[in-house]
């Protein structure tokens, strides 16, 4: 795997945004992974949205389709200290 995507290239993916699309694909799903982060955050739109049912779907598609990369306690804690200054 050489490539992590964050959560707004996936959306963009589910959305079929060409751009993304195209790369994706010219990358090849093996060289792609995301992380566990992405997975929550998918989720969180999914149950955040007004088709909560049918995004649910989308997401879950999605995720089962690439490895997710598990994060340390130490990248975990970064990851909430980054987003809580992000909210300032």
């Amino acid at each position: 795997m050489n490539y992590l995507l964050d959560t707004d290239t996936c959306i963009y993916w589910m959305k079929d945004i060409n751009s993304v699309s195209n790369k994706v694909r010219e990358i090849g799903w093996e060289q792609i992974c995301i992380c566990s982060i992405t997975v929550a955050e998918l989720y969180f739109g999914a149950y955040n949205s007004r088709r909560v049912v049918e995004n649910l779907t989308r997401a879950e598609d999605f995720i089962q389709n690439l490895p997710v990369v598990p994060l340390t306690a130490p990248a975990l804690r970064k990851y909430g200290e980054l987003k809580q200054n992000s909210v300032e």
